[in-house]
């Protein structure tokens, strides 16, 4: 099902993030969309091909074009097995693209002045300051080591934060872990990706607000960036816009259950819609160009462009991180990006930030690089027009 296509001015239905500024309707950026709208054909010839190339068993994608949804489609059912068609409302999980919602949590923590970005995360979880160091020199691990993927924990820890299915990690769960785990590599010397990080980040979140971490985030993030759809139990999504996660190869996809993440979710626990992600795309978009617009909530203008720019330690070449974000250079400006996989769910969220578009895509099933090709396919058809 189309979700928008080809509105200058969106319909209701069309996600807009709360006190967003109007359309630049400037000729030139209005021409662009025109040019850009004129290519939905090709656009959509081309996703309907990846897509029926790869069989998800359900899907949905999005343009977003000056921080709006250009353009919109659903794909496949809410399950393999049946259930309603795929709409701007439907809820799929959206895996380590959580991280970025985390990210921004903390960012509004310290614009608050209630944590810094450079102190010890021991201060606030004494349980890191217990890790194996690699070296004698060894600095103490920052709240931005950990929220740039430069602390040096390693990729596995011998203990499965994201597969459990009683009710998840409790917090100490998640602490227990740090005391006698070796790093990797000293703290701001290297990029490493790390779930670790963000699991310990949620209890930070938690620890810092005096609130559950999904109480802060859904009250001060989520809700006010609209994302009306979001939830962190599967069980508190309506029926009707609630898909079923499948796992298994291409071609063999069946349903599994969730997996339920409790303490650590801040890695990768949130569900949402494509309606929630445009907006969250758009909002973050918004902060572009510097000076486009007042401040909005959840954070601010330079809060957003910090986290879309290089950050710690960044390696002798296009691409590293950001603060929640990966960020690279294409076609002579900045790309931002995030992908999120389950065994049973995937998602993309790209940003091209001076050419103002963007590109969403949620699957019911673990095939994120499919959904990359998804995006390079929605890029080919339209570069002509950018």
């Amino acid at each position: 099902m189309t979700v928008a296509v080809g509105c200058e001015r969106p319909p209701p239905d069309v996600p807009v993030v709360p006190g967003q500024l109007p359309l630049d309707d400037r000729p030139a950026w209005a021409q662009r969309r025109q040019r850009i709208l004129a290519r939905v054909p090709q656009l959509e010839r081309a996703v309907g091909e990846v897509v029926r190339k790869e069989g998800f068993p359900g899907a949905a994608v999005g343009l977003v074009v000056d921080g709006r949804l250009l353009w919109g489609r659903g794909f496949g059912r809410q399950s393999i097995e049946g259930g309603a068609n795929i709409e701007p409302h439907s809820v799929f999980r959206i895996g380590s693209i959580t991280k970025v919602i985390t990210a921004m949590a903390i960012l509004r923590l310290r614009d608050e002045g209630r944590l810094d970005l450079d102190r010890p995360a021991g201060v606030w979880v004494p349980e890191i300051d217990q890790v194996e160091p690699p070296t004698p020199d060894t600095p103490p691990i920052t709240i931005r080591h950990l929220i740039t993927h430069t602390a040096g924990l390693p990729a596995a820890t011998g203990f499965e934060f994201g597969s459990r299915s009683d009710g998840g990690v409790s917090e100490s769960e998640v602490l227990d872990v740090l005391p006698g785990l070796r790093l990797r590599a000293v703290p701001g010397t290297e990029n490493h990706y790390a779930n670790l990080g963000y699991a310990v980040l949620s209890v930070i979140v938690a620890k810092v607000s005096g609130m559950r971490y999904r109480d802060y985030v859904s009250t001060y993030i989520l809700g006010p960036m609209g994302m009306g759809d979001a939830r962190w139990d599967r069980s508190d999504i309506p029926e009707v816009q609630r898909t079923v996660g499948h796992i298994g190869p291409r071609g063999s996809f069946k349903p599994g259950p969730d997996w339920v993440m409790g303490a650590s979710e801040g890695m990768g626990g949130l569900y949402a819609s494509l309606d929630d992600m445009v907006r969250f795309v758009g909002f973050q978009m918004s902060a572009w160009p510097p000076g486009y617009r007042p401040d909005l909530q959840p954070l601010r203008n330079a809060s957003l462009r910090e986290s879309h720019r290089l950050g710690g330690y960044q390696p002798a070449f296009k691409q590293g991180t950001g603060i929640g974000w990966g960020v690279s250079a294409a076609n002579g400006g900045t790309v931002v990006f995030h992908a999120g996989e389950t065994d049973k769910y995937s998602a993309t969220a790209t940003m091209h930030l001076e050419r103002r578009i963007g590109f969403v895509t949620l699957a019911s099933c673990a095939c994120s690089r499919s959904l990359s090709r998804v995006e390079a396919a929605m890029m080919s058809a339209i570069e002509p027009a950018l």
